[in-house]
């Protein structure tokens, strides 16, 4: 599968040959340097936690850490 990754920076990723979540996650913390922790993709509005069936846009948001 072919997912193009969209920051909400502007910034556009194409990650291919994806097979799990983890594998996802992993590649996007190679290409961004955003550990998995704190990445949040979603799909049409939604928070996603398994990969889609088909080629998608994802949106990367961060997590929010603090009190």
């Amino acid at each position: 599968m072919r997912y193009t990754i969209k920051t909400m920076y502007g910034k556009k990723y194409i990650i291919d040959n994806i097979n799990t979540y983890d594998d996802l996650e992993n590649n996007i913390t190679k290409i961004i340097g955003t550990p998995p922790n704190i990445q949040r993709l979603l799909l049409n509005g939604k928070l996603i936690t398994s990969l889609p069936k088909s080629d998608s846009v994802l949106y990367l948001v961060f997590k929010l850490i603090g009190g």
